[in-house]
Parts: C-alpha cells; sequence; structure tokens
C-alpha cells in the first residue's frame, strides 16, 4: 500500500516464509494500482461482499479499495486462528447448488452480508480478546465498519501489544480502565503499598488519640474524686 498497490487476492496460499522465517506476499496477478478503475476479482471467502462482483458490459466497474486488503487480511489470520477460512461452513453448500460465477458471487455477498461469522472468533485460551476484536474489525461486512488501512491495523496491533486500548474495544470504560491497570502495575502497586502505609499511620495515630484521651479523662476523674474527699473532710471538720 505505500507504493500504491492494492493486492486484491491476499490468502494463506499468498503468503510465504522464505528461508530466513520473513513473510513474503506473493502472486500479485489481481493486483492494482490505487486509483485504478479496473475491478479485480479475488478469492471466495478471502474477499470482502463489496469485491465480489462480476463486471457488466457497458457498466462501471468498482473500483478497487485498501479496504479489500484490510478484509482479506483478517480472513487469513481468522483461518489460521480457527483452520476454516470465514463463512465456509455456512456458505460451502449454497454455492455447491449455483451454476455460474455469477450467481456463486450473488450467494456470497447475501451470506457474508447477513451470516455471522461461524465458527464464531470469542477469545479463548489461545486467542485473547484484544486480537479477537482486531480481526473481527478487519471483518466487517460493512466498509465503513472496518479498518481505513492496514496502517491503522498495525497501529491497534502496536497498542495490544503495548497493553493499550484497541480501537473496537476503546468506548469501554471498564476496559480502558483495566487496560490502565496492566501497564502500571507497578505504580499502582507502590500507590496501593502508599495509600495502606497512610491508612495504617492513620489507625496508630487515632490510636494513639484515643489512649491520650482516656489518659486526660482518667486525670480529671481522679482530681474530682480528690476534691470530694477534700469536701468531706471540711464538712466533717465544721461538725
Amino acid at each position: 500500500h505505500g507504493k500504491c498497490i492494492i493486492h486484491c487476492d491476499l490468502k494463506p496460499a499468498n503468503v510465504l516464509l522464505d528461508e530466513g522465517g520473513h513473510v513474503r506476499v506473493a502472486d500479485f496477478g489481481q493486483a492494482r494500482v490505487m486509483g485504478e478503475s479496473s475491478g479485480s476479482l479475488g478469492t471466495l471467502f478471502y474477499m470482502p461482499p463489496e469485491q465480489a462482483v462480476l463486471p457488466k458490459e457497458g457498466e462501471a466497474q468498482v473500483q478497487p479499495d485498501v479496504k479489500w486488503d484490510v478484509y482479506a487480511l483478517g480472513a487469513t489470520v481468522y483461518a489460521l486462528l480457527t483452520g476454516k477460512a470465514p463463512h465456509a461452513d455456512t456458505l460451502s453448500q449454497a454455492l455447491s447448488t449455483t451454476e455460474s460465477v455469477a450467481d456463486r458471487l450473488e450467494v456470497y455477498r447475501m451470506r457474508v452480508k447477513s451470516s455471522p461469522l461461524t465458527p464464531a472468533l470469542s477469545p479463548r485460551k489461545d486467542l485473547d480478546r484484544d486480537l479477537a476484536a482486531i480481526v473481527g474489525k478487519c471483518l466487517a461486512a460493512d466498509p465503513d465498519e472496518r479498518y481505513p488501512n492496514t496502517g491503522a491495523v498495525l497501529a491497534d496491533m502496536k497498542a495490544r501489544r503495548e497493553r493499550r486500548p484497541v480501537s473496537p474495544l476503546a468506548r469501554s470504560r471498564r476496559y480502558r480502565v483495566t487496560r490502565y491497570l496492566q501497564r502500571n502495575l507497578a505504580v499502582v502497586t507502590v500507590a496501593g503499598a502508599a495509600l495502606l502505609g497512610l491508612a495504617f499511620s492513620g489507625l496508630e495515630i487515632l490510636r494513639t488519640n484515643l489512649a491520650l484521651r482516656d489518659q486526660v479523662a482518667d486525670a480529671y476523674l481522679q482530681r474530682a474524686k480528690a476534691y470530694e474527699r477534700l469536701q468531706d473532710h471540711g464538712a466533717a471538720a465544721l461538725c
């Protein structure tokens, strides 16, 4: 994208690892230059619904968009996490009954827009809530609800690593507070210890003040008793 190229067919088969373990994106046969008006079909289950349109003669073609690659990126990660492409369970049977490419694309578009992801990508032991939310936002059927570009995806992935809020979950105040506490665990621990220390000191001061109050009260009581005895002695002498 930094070189103004939209891949248009990102999927697991087109993501390779070289001998050094570096990720290489391959097969640019469907790629388009940004701003190009020539449409491009990707691969079922890995392309967004708005891309799954067969151009008709005489009609304007759908202009390629970087959000196509954002969806395909989410679909690729989804397949790596679940072992299945998005919507594969619910769509395979329906697609097998269609006769033409146009019909298959129509069924695909309608089902992706109307059906939830199966299997659902929910947090589990090997998948944290933030990553599930990021992939889910990449796979939004409505392009307006998707990440605007891959840079935004990378920004959320960086936020996830740094335990900062990711954009799909950032509206939750409880979530933001949790992320803040996780990022600042040492500060929170020290502050908590300081508060406990202050509370303990306050209790000690209160205990000391109460003891002094009791001592003063006892002293006044003893003086009152002594005064009463003197009065009694004086009255006896007069008699």
